[in-house]
C-alpha cells in the first residue's frame, strides 16, 4: 500500500515537472519571431513530407531540413528554458523582496499621514485648551472687576452714610449748643411741654442726667406724655 502511494506521488511529480518545462518552452518559443519562424519552418516541412511520401516521392531532403531545423530550434529554445528556470526562483525572491519594499514605503506613508493626523490633533485640543483658558481668565477678570465695583459702590454708600450720621450727629452738637441750658432738677409735667415730642426729647436727657423720667412715661413704652 505505500509502494503505490509513492509510486503515485512520483508519477504526479513527473507530470508536473514536465508540464512545468513545456510551459517555459512554450515561453522561449513565443518571445521570439526567429523560434516562431523554425516552428512554421518544421511544420510545413512536415506538410511536404507527407505529399512526398503520399505520391510515394523522396523525402530525404525534407527529413535533412526537419532536423536541421530541430536542432537550430534547441539550439536556441534549451538555453532560454534553463536560463528562465534559474531566474524563476530569483525572479519571485526580486518580486517578494520589490513587494515587501513596496509594502515598507505604503506603511511609512502610512505612519507619516496618521502622525500628521495626531499632529493636528493635538494642535487643535492645545488651541482649544488655550482658547478655554483664555476664558476662564477673562471671565475671572470681568468677575472680579465687577467685585470691585461692588466694593466701591458699598464702600461709597458707607462713606455717604458715615458722611451723613456726622453731619446729623454735628447738627444735634450745634442744637444743643445753641439751646438754652435746662435745669433737670426742676420737677416737670406734660402740661409744660406743647408737643408729644418735646416732652420724650426731655425725659431722655433727664435719664442721662440722672434725674429720671418726672414720671412723664406713665404706661412705659419710651413716648412721654402720650396717654
Amino acid at each position: 500500500m505505500g509502494m503505490e502511494k509513492k509510486k503515485k506521488y512520483e508519477k504526479w511529480a513527473i507530470i508536473i515537472l514536465i508540464l512545468f518545462l513545456l510551459f517555459f518552452t512554450v515561453k522561449c518559443i513565443v518571445t521570439s519571431w526567429w523560434n516562431i519562424i523554425l516552428i512554421i519552418i518544421i511544420l510545413l516541412t512536415l506538410w511536404w513530407k507527407y505529399r512526398r511520401k503520399r505520391d510515394e516521392k523522396s523525402t530525404w531532403l525534407g527529413f535533412i531540413i526537419t532536423i536541421v531545423a530541430l536542432l537550430l530550434l534547441f539550439w536556441r529554445v534549451i538555453p532560454c528554458v534553463l536560463s528562465e528556470i534559474g531566474n524563476f526562483g530569483q525572479e519571485g525572491a526580486a518580486e517578494t523582496l520589490e513587494s515587501n519594499l513596496e509594502r515598507a514605503e505604503e506603511l511609512a506613508k502610512e505612519r507619516e499621514e496618521q502622525r500628521k493626523i495626531d499632529e493636528e490633533k493635538r494642535k487643535i485640543e492645545e488651541e482649544k485648551r488655550r482658547l478655554e483658558e483664555e476664558q476662564r481668565q477673562h471671565e475671572e477678570e470681568h468677575k472680579q472687576i465687577e467685585e470691585q465695583k461692588k466694593r466701591e459702590v458699598e464702600k461709597r454708600k458707607l462713606a455717604e452714610k458715615q458722611a451723613q450720621q456726622a453731619a446729623e450727629a454735628e447738627k444735634r452738637k450745634k442744637v444743643e449748643q445753641a439751646a438754652p441750658a435746662i435745669n433737670y432738677s426742676i420737677d416737670r409735667d406734660c402740661s409744660d411741654f406743647t408737643r408729644e415730642g418735646e416732652a420724650t426729647r426731655f425725659m431722655n436727657a433727664s435719664k442721662q442726667a440722672g434725674y429720671g423720667d418726672h414720671r412723664l412715661d406713665r404706661d412705659g413704652d419710651g413716648k412721654a406724655c402720650d396717654d
